[in-house]
């Protein structure tokens, strides 16, 4: 009887083994974030000996500006261990425009990154974690879109900034 659960138990075990693991990441989606203040999201992962329980979040977001963008990525209340290469993909489209690389051992980490001249489209930022261990990683992901000042507007304010020297240059002299 005794051999009898252990042959069942080794079955049980091996063919966990060999079911595909799936991940239940999630996606969210932001949309057009050109005139908003912030999106933000939560991410998660587990990966143990390249078994992945939960993780590959992506956040979805667009840019409709009348001229090129600049956006901001908070990264807060980083937290995990990270053994590997656990990074977030950044792509407009199928093309990935940059990588974020996380460290091996976050406490409760803020980090913060910028990207300049971003042109209209559809972007996505992915957490692609590491397929050896990627261990109760999760965090908080807030992305900002950063208006571009128009040409005129920084010709305005030089203007102006012109017009106070000549007044303060009139009255020291």
């Amino acid at each position: 009887m005794l051999n009898i659960k252990k042959s069942l138990a080794v079955m049980a075990i091996g063919s966990a083994m060999l079911l595909p693991m799936t991940s239940s990441a999630t996606v969210t989606n932001f949309g057009d974030i050109t005139n908003s203040t912030s999106a933000t999201g939560n991410f998660s992962t587990i990966v143990i000996g390249g078994f992945v329980f939960d993780g590959g979040d992506t956040f979805n977001f667009s840019l409709n500006a009348a001229d090129k963008s600049n956006i901001s990525i908070d990264l807060t209340q980083l937290f995990g261990i990270n053994i590997g290469n656990s990074y977030f993909s950044l792509k407009q489209g199928a093309t990935e425009i940059s990588q974020i690389a996380l460290d091996p051992l976050i406490l409760l980490k803020t980090e913060s990154y910028s990207f300049n001249s971003l042109v209209n489209g559809n972007y996505s930022l992915s957490l692609i974690p590491s397929n050896i261990l990627a261990l109760n990683f999760g965090g908080t992901v807030s992305i900002t879109a950063i208006p571009v000042p128009e040409p005129e507007t920084n010709a305005l304010m030089f203007l102006g900034l012109g017009i106070i020297g000549m007044i303060a240059r009139r009255k020291f002299v």
